[in-house]
């Protein structure tokens, strides 16, 4: 990817984790239980403000 196609959203990003001192691990999705499980829950839209 170069400098020119990356968005601005995703360079915000980048720069917040910078401050952080934080390691990312690729997971297989069978092997990452719990963001299959964030990502089934059920919201009820009713229960935000």
């Amino acid at each position: 990817m170069s400098k020119k196609e990356v968005k601005p959203r995703l360079i915000r990003w980048i720069l917040l984790l910078q401050e952080f001192d934080l390691e990312i691990k690729d997971k297989k999705g069978s092997e990452n239980v719990v963001s299959d499980h964030l990502s089934r829950l059920v919201h009820d839209e009713d229960a935000y403000p």
